[in-house]
């Protein structure tokens, strides 16, 4: 028997990216899914003062894995410290053998990113989705208000809704997947999968009304196409410019583009 290969996987550590107004994006191998992150616009700021480190303004991290018939998506949106959202994608590769093909097999695997580190005050918005490309599914579990969005030609439709709670990976008990709420839905070929941190949808901090929505979305997804890296990179910018004449770039940003069939 011929050992399955490890996932490629993509892991973006705000750490690594806080340099204001600047967006990096990373693409994976067959180009059908793209990655960004940004510390955002400015530092002076209000997310600012929910900062643990102002050395480390920011609190971000992504991470996703790709087989030949999967793609497993983490994006994490820490406060009060970078330690919750940076060892839950930090650890994710080392912990994926084969990307879970049911929301089972999900669940166990969110169970098993437990650290064992000194705690910390540092809590996780997080979403955990897996894209199944044979069978034309997504699924995922999420806490806090990171969203799972999907956009096509005829418009862009949110898949989840915030909650309140969080999720600290040195803490026992705090990575129950009974406190996450569950999304699962069919895709077609037409629709890009968005994960992201509230630096899109609250780019105007603490102002979803005047920040980036599912109408904006669309209007990206109608001007750029269809390739995830030239929606992603615009709609990153779009966070840090604002829309409809009103502040942006006022948090972190990160952001998952996915195509549900791999390019030709």
């Amino acid at each position: 028997m011929v050992p399955s290969r490890a996932p490629e996987s993509l892991v973006l550590l705000g750490r690594e990216h806080a340099d204001f107004g600047h967006v990096h994006v990373g693409t994976m191998s067959d180009g059908s899914i793209a990655a960004g992150i940004s510390v955002g616009r400015a530092r002076l700021v209000p997310s600012m003062r929910s900062k643990g480190d102002p050395r480390q303004p920011n609190e971000d991290a992504l991470a996703v894995l790709r087989d030949e018939g999967r793609i497993l998506i983490l994006v994490a949106d820490a406060h009060w410290g970078i330690e919750s959202s940076h060892d839950l994608a930090a650890v994710l590769p080392d912990r994926v053998d084969r990307i879970p093909s049911d929301p089972d097999g999900l669940r166990t695997l969110f169970r098993s990113l437990r650290i064992d580190a000194p705690p910390t005050r540092s809590e996780s918005a997080v979403a955990l989705a897996v894209v199944d490309r044979d069978r034309q599914r997504a699924f995922g579990l999420t806490f806090g208000d990171v969203s799972v969005v999907t956009v096509d030609p005829e418009g862009a439709r949110r898949r989840t809704m915030p909650s309140t709670d969080y999720v600290n990976p040195r803490a026992p008990g705090s990575l129950d997947p009974g406190r996450a709420r569950g999304f699962d839905f069919e895709l077609s070929v037409a629709q890009r999968v968005l994960v992201f941190s509230d630096g899109i949808d609250e780019c105007h901090y603490r102002s979803p009304g005047t920040s980036i929505g599912p109408r904006h979305i669309h209007d990206v997804f109608a001007r750029t196409g269809p390739d995830p890296e030239t929606f992603t990179t615009s709609l990153m910018e779009l966070a840090l410019d604002g829309v409809d004449g009103n502040p942006g770039g006022e948090d972190n940003i990160a952001l998952v583009t996915v195509a549900p069939d791999p390019l030709p």
